[in-house]
């Protein structure tokens, strides 16, 4: 009894620290899920039914949350467990939480476009991430999803994760770090070694600083940008 409570404890400290630290509104505390703590370009979010705004670091993200980036752009967010989602450009993210007990299930729905995510080990409750062709139930692990309406590719990079497709056969599967797997509307779930073509994506998409040329021409100036390390 002394080290659930004692557990319980640490653990609102911890979430108390985690919001206080990126300057939350207090009245913001008991409803956040998530933080918001970088946003390159244009990044929009809306709460449930509400309106479509511009999101900015340091908002704190609910349950039904939904997030959108345009071109060029990306977020990133980080959970109360310290679990951290880069959300690419032209994707959709919804984020969904509910408590159970002491514990908060979570649940992340990447319906389009490109994530990368760094899961922390859960010590309770469950992180699973949801795409329209498969659902992944997360341990604690780093890894990479390109999700479309008809596919997922879902790149493992280590540890381990459940999966579930969600159309046809509705095969089931752990995957195990080093492996991928690209899941469609047949519902079957084929591991494969990580190849350098996925791997590429992987690498890409973990890139997160905007570097901006601007080219000088009689016609006016070039902007290019791209993302490095």
């Amino acid at each position: 009894m002394k080290k659930f409570f004692l557990k319980s404890l640490v653990g609102l400290f911890s979430l108390t620290f985690f919001f206080a630290a990126n300057h939350v509104p207090e009245s913001e505390l008991n409803s956040a899920v998530a933080i918001v703590t970088k946003v390159v370009n244009s990044v929009t979010f809306k709460s449930g039914s509400g309106a479509w705004g511009d999101l900015k670091v340091g908002t704190a993200l609910k349950s039904s949350d939904e997030i959108k980036t345009g071109d060029k752009s990306l977020v990133l967010v980080k959970f109360t467990d310290n679990s951290v989602v880069t959300v690419r450009e032209n994707s959709v993210v919804k984020i969904y939480s509910e408590k159970d007990g002491n514990n908060v299930n979570k649940n992340t729905h990447v319906d389009a476009g490109q994530v990368v995510f760094d899961v922390k080990k859960q010590d309770g409750g469950d992180f699973k991430v949801t795409t329209p062709t498969l659902v992944a139930s997360i341990r604690g692990t780093e890894f990479f999803i390109n999700s479309s309406p008809e596919f997922t590719l879902f790149v493992l990079l280590s540890g381990y994760v459940d999966l579930q497709a969600l159309l046809g056969a509705q095969q089931a599967a752990a995957l195990s770090g080093g492996n991928f797997v690209n899941v469609g509307p047949d519902g079957q779930i084929i591991p494969e070694p990580n190849n350098q073509s996925v791997l590429n994506q992987v690498n890409t998409s973990k890139k997160t600083n905007l570097k901006r040329i601007i080219l000088q021409s009689t016609a006016g100036d070039i902007v290019i940008e791209y993302f490095v390390d």
